[in-house]
């Protein structure tokens, strides 16, 4: 059995004996055998990783908060920006002109020459330029203030100067048109070269 000292529980007397660093005596409600030393790198260590949680918290706000967010009408990726998102940093851009396709394929073959072309067709660099939908020719419709070079003429048979937009073109090359003039939808049997093309791109 250890020595006791005066001052010490028999207790510490073991722990001193064993090599182990003196412990305190614990006072009313704290449990024995544990080191006032040893909860404090425990506070530290959990104070050192909430200032760390701070951190990473704060920088990620400033950098989100530091991006200019986007409106209808800006320049951005080689086209316009003709939706937007709460956020201004999801959209939708067009084209500045409407595409001048390359084929010279018929007129029944050209949704299938022009789906070619277009997987490698980039501006300024962005590949992934495509037909708008339905929907998405109707946001343009609706926000055509904001993109140039838009035809907004009435139809009068010439094919230069039809005024309608083709959506991407369906399996069977059937199309949607609209008519720039007024917003009317119209249904065609297949994609020709009478209609405008604009290409649009998300981002």
């Amino acid at each position: 059995m250890p020595t006791i000292n005066s001052d010490e529980t028999q207790q510490d007397a073991e722990s001193r004996l064993l090599g182990t660093a003196s412990f305190d005596k614990a006072g009313p409600g704290e449990p024995r055998g544990v080191s006032p030393g040893c909860g404090k790198g425990i506070v530290k260590f959990i104070l050192q990783v909430l200032g760390v949680a701070i951190i990473v918290f704060v920088l990620k706000r400033y950098l989100s908060n530091d991006i200019t967010p986007l409106k209808l009408g800006d320049p951005y990726q080689g086209g316009i920006v003709f939706s937007i998102d709460a956020s201004g940093q999801r959209g939708l851009i067009a084209a500045t002109e409407d595409y001048a396709a390359l084929t010279t394929d018929t007129n029944a073959a050209f949704c299938i020459s022009l789906k070619k072309e277009l997987d490698l067709y980039k501006v300024a660099g962005v590949a992934g330029w495509r037909l708008p939908g339905v929907d998405e020719l109707k946001l343009l419709y609706l926000n055509r203030r904001f993109v140039p070079a838009l035809d907004t003429t009435v139809p009068t048979g010439n094919p230069n100067k039809n005024g309608i937009y083709a959506t991407a073109p369906a399996n069977d090359c059937s199309v949607t048109g609209m008519k720039f003039s007024d917003g009317r939808i119209t249904s065609h049997p297949e994609l020709t070269y009478s209609f405008h093309l604009r290409l649009i791109h998300s981002f």
